[in-house]
């Protein structure tokens, strides 16, 4: 037959070449022609062979070019893998060298993020630097005072805050002579503690009670908080004050040992402060008073006049029933009127050691660790950082109680200034002015003191005359207590 098998394998002796997968092609359409057929193989089909004729192309040509076209499809096919392949390995090659590169970048990126860390930590950091030079920049544009303390802030050390905070703490009880020695024997203490508001620490209370008093349940009681700028100062170094009140035997005095900065922020020493007036109030001290007021020196008067504010504030606050503000801080702002007043040197000392207890109070930036809030502040300077109401922390009431919307319905108060050598002598004016516009005129009393005993008044045991004008105003303080709770005006 001239489709069958043989014509190939002539072909293949005679060496042209054909593959074996073309052999096995023309074997299947040979098998494939007779069974369309029903002849035997080498008989070609009627039809087919007349078409051949017709055209006048011989049958066995026609095979041979059948075949052949067949076998150059193929090898064409085969050809096309072989570049597929070699297309594969050469895109293998590639992948392998892009991941090795990959690799490399990884590396250099990591060593690169190993560099950048530190660099990205500190950023925050070095802008709020940036802001608190440009601060003392405009402190010594604008001169006077805030160009004196300026120069004063620039000057300081670099010693931790914690190391300073220790040093203050020092000079200001070695000024305050400390507790009176052996006690007193017209006045007995006794020590009470309880919980802070946020169960982190034990706040003590010492009571000061006349030995002549049958019973301090039936004396009025004041709450006493010291001064030292919310760093210094503690029970020991007001001790003498507390005594020479208590000494009258007409009220018990409490005094508040609240935390103090920098270990404790702001407002560590408000909330200890309100919690001590509503645990006296509800029986702290073994009884109710029977008339219940707030005292303080320096930032202490600011605590006191804090805590009648959220206490009047309160629906359930502690009845306050006076308030007693010795040589009041209450304005913690930096750009203060009682921070710029023009002052001597010593005045100027006292502001600048002032400012550096306002930036020891201060509320602690975010963790280091949470860096969207510490890039939210860094363009703030290190000490105005808001508080939970978005505000800067000095403008809180807790901190600036001066800055109140409103300071009508407060109880009857006695303010007293240091006299003239007392550089917050412009808060006892602004405070002042404000009571008398807000409340009724009785409500208020104003007391000047003579001999210059300066802002600090517990630290003038020193000075005779100042000492004894300290006492006088001790003296004016508990009658003016007095007053108020026999006639029922604090009721």
């Amino acid at each position: 037959s001239r489709l069958g098998c043989k014509p190939s394998s002539r072909m293949a002796a005679q060496g042209e070449g054909v593959s074996e997968v073309t052999d096995e092609i023309e074997v299947e359409e040979s098998e494939e022609a007779r069974a369309s057929t029903n002849q035997s193989p080498g008989t070609p089909h009627a039809e087919q062979k007349g078409e051949m004729e017709d055209r006048g192309v011989p049958h066995e040509a026609s095979g041979k070019e059948d075949v052949l076209a067949r076998r150059g499809h193929y090898s064409e096919l085969v050809q096309s893998f072989e570049g597929m392949r070699e297309r594969r390995a050469t895109l293998d090659e590639q992948i392998v060298a892009a991941l090795h590169k990959r690799a490399e970048l990884q590396e250099r990126a990591a060593r690169l993020r190993e560099r950048l860390t530190p660099l990205l930590s500190s950023l925050p950091n070095a802008r709020r630097s940036r802001c608190r030079m440009d601060r003392l920049l405009a402190g010594f544009r604008a001169g006077g005072t805030r160009a004196a303390l300026a120069l004063r802030e620039l000057q300081e050390t670099d010693e931790s805050m914690v190391q300073r905070a220790s040093a203050i703490r020092e000079a200001f009880a070695r000024s305050a002579g400390g507790p009176v020695a052996g006690g007193d024997d017209d006045v007995r203490t006794q020590v009470y503690a309880f919980a802070s508001e946020d169960a982190q620490a034990k706040i003590s209370v010492r009571l000061y009670v006349a030995k002549s008093a049958s019973t301090p349940k039936d004396l009025p009681v004041l709450l006493f908080f010291h001064g030292g700028g919310y760093v210094a100062g503690d029970l020991d170094s007001h001790d003498w004050m507390c005594r020479h009140m208590a000494a009258l035997a007409c009220l018990s005095v409490a005094a508040v040992a609240y935390r103090r900065a920098p270990e404790a922020r702001f407002p560590t020493a408000f909330d200890d402060a309100y919690a001590a007036l509503c645990w006296a109030a509800k029986g702290g001290l073994g009884f109710r008073p029977v008339s219940l007021g707030v005292a303080g020196v320096s930032n202490g008067a600011a605590l006191a006049l804090a805590s009648s504010l959220r206490a009047r504030d309160e629906r359930h606050g502690p009845k306050v029933h006076v308030q007693m503000l010795f040589a009041p801080w209450l304005d913690l702002r930096r750009d203060a009127p009682s921070m710029q007043r023009p002052c001597d040197a010593v005045g100027e000392a006292l502001l600048a050691e002032l400012c550096w207890c306002r930036s020891a109070y201060a509320p602690l930036w975010p963790d280091p660790g949470d860096e969207e809030a510490a890039n939210a502040l860094a363009d703030l300077d290190a000490e105005d950082i808001p508080d939970a109401s978005g505000l800067p922390w000095f403008d809180d009431v807790r901190a600036s109680p001066l800055l109140a919307e409103s300071l009508a319905a407060l109880p009857p108060t006695l303010v007293v200034s240091g006299g003239d050598g007392d550089v917050l002598a412009l808060d006892v004016e602004c405070l002042t002015q404000r009571l008398r516009q807000e409340n009724n005129d009785g409500a208020m009393r104003l007391l000047h003191l003579a001999g210059r005993p300066g802002h600090h008044l517990a630290l003038v045991r020193t000075n005779v005359v100042a000492e004894a004008a300290v006492q006088a105003m001790l003296k004016e303080a508990v009658d003016f207590h007095v007053a108020i709770h026999r006639d029922g005006r604090g009721a």
